[in-house]
């Protein structure tokens, strides 16, 4: 399948929106990646947040199993227990109301965005804070804090004052009745 090195292969045929690191991963054990020549890797990344478990987790993998024989997808049209179920867990534990399932983080953003707006209106602050990322897409682009990221797409969002991360005393002076939400990153992995 690939006559010429993998990663020139990848360079040619993916779009860049990271920094790669140049190994070629095998599979992954518990809380260790391998690559293809052997070496291990203890996962620090845990798959930007997504494998907490590890990899090979045999519940994890069982319920899978038992799932994908019912359905891998649904749409939103069909009520589905194994839906149903964890949002009720969610709610127990959270102490929240409702639930809203996203695909990723930064559609979680984003509908958390369109809440505020609808909320507040167009016309109130939302702050968040310099070196946190919170997405890709315009309105979670719009609060983070790397202009690298940011500078091809301006003008963002309006109405975002971005603040130096753990400067108390900015954010007392910055929160005021004018203030619709803020925006933190507790563990800033870009950060």
């Amino acid at each position: 399948m690939y006559p010429r090195d993998i990663f020139d292969s990848e360079e040619e045929y993916l779009l860049h929106t990271y920094k790669r690191i140049p190994i070629e991963i095998a599979y992954g054990d518990g809380v260790y990646l391998f690559t293809k020549d052997g070496k291990k890797y203890l996962d620090f990344f845990s798959g930007l947040a997504v494998n907490a478990l590890g990899y090979g987790n045999k519940n994890v993998i069982q319920a899978i199993e038992i799932q994908v024989k019912k359905y891998i997808h649904l749409s939103n049209y069909y009520v589905n227990s194994p839906q149903v179920e964890l949002a009720e867990r969610l709610v127990k534990y959270s102490g929240l109301s409702k639930v809203f399932f996203a695909n990723s983080g930064t559609e979680a953003v984003e509908a958390s965005l369109k809440l505020i707006r609808k909320y507040f209106g167009p016309e109130k602050k939302i702050i968040t804070f310099s070196s946190a990322f919170h997405g890709r897409t315009y309105g979670a682009l719009s609060l983070s804090g790397k202009e690298k990221y940011k500078k091809h797409f301006l003008p963002l969002l309006p109405k975002i004052v971005q603040l130096e991360f753990n400067d108390v005393e900015q954010l007392m002076t910055n929160v005021d009745e004018n203030t619709a939400a803020i925006y933190l990153e507790f563990v800033q992995g870009e950060g």
